[in-house]
């Protein structure tokens, strides 16, 4: 007897059916299956493997902010010491790229930093420049004035030059460094000391005198000046010592 073998054709919408399921005997435990979650690695500040790696990385990281630092340093000073316009020069050449001592982005900052400071810096000079020049030109000219009003103090030897040289230093109106340089404090130092020391020497002699030319002195000029440069009679004509400073710190500044 031949017994024929009965294929059930497959049904394509059957064949995403689950999958069958298999009984378990009674009372068998069944262990779900669970899918292992990859642990994720640990880091050090976010970068470093282990400890030994971050203390690496901070020894590294330590050494590198003390030479940028002191590079830094370095630059800085090299400004500071430029004094000419060929000096200048150089240091701006030698600061417009400094992608060898620094990483690009920090090198292109630093490179503006230290052009900025170098124009500044010689901004500066040139206003002190000018200044200076203004405040000898006023010395000078004062200077010459008060040697007509007064010949004898053009003579080093005379009674009122040496009188006038002791009030300079007593009064304060100068300094003097110990290379033996003196530094007026004011255009008009030689005029105060000399007029100052002249009253003193007119008192030794003759006492109506001295009035008398006290007067023709303080005489001279009325009206003060608050702006622009002074002649010594606005200078003396200024309200109070307060003005009188403030006049000569913008003469030196």
């Amino acid at each position: 007897m031949v017994v024929e073998k009965v294929v059930t054709p497959i049904n394509p919408e059957e064949e995403n059916l689950a999958p069958p399921v298999v009984e378990q005997p009674e009372g068998t435990e069944v262990t779900p299956q669970v899918t292992p979650i990859a642990e994720e690695e640990k880091l050090y500040a976010g970068k470093y493997k282990t400890p030994e790696e971050l203390e690496a990385g901070y020894e590294n990281s330590n050494r590198e902010a003390t030479r940028m630092a002191q590079e830094i340093k370095r630059l800085t000073g090299m400004v500071q010491s430029a004094l000419t316009p060929g000096e200048k020069k150089e240091v701006e050449d030698k600061v417009t790229d400094l992608t060898k001592h620094f990483d690009g982005e920090t090198a292109r900052v630093l490179s503006n930093y230290f052009n900025n400071l170098v124009e500044q810096r010689f901004a500066k000079n040139s206003q002190e420049t000018q200044a200076q020049s203004d405040f000898k030109t006023q010395v000078s000219e004062n200077w010459e004035e008060t040697k007509k009003l007064y010949p004898d103090v053009a003579n080093p030897k005379s009674k009122l030059y040496l009188r006038a040289n002791e009030i300079l230093f007593e009064r304060k109106l100068a300094t003097q460094d110990a290379s033996g340089t003196v530094q007026l404090l004011t255009p008009f130092a030689y005029r105060i000391a000399v007029e100052a020391a002249s009253l003193e020497l007119s008192r030794q002699t003759s006492p109506s005198a001295s009035k008398g030319r006290v007067g023709a002195i303080a005489g001279r000029g009325s009206k003060p000046a608050t702006q622009g440069k002074l002649t010594y009679e606005q200078y003396m004509a200024l309200p109070s010592d307060d003005a009188r400073d403030a006049y000569d710190k913008s003469q030196t500044q």
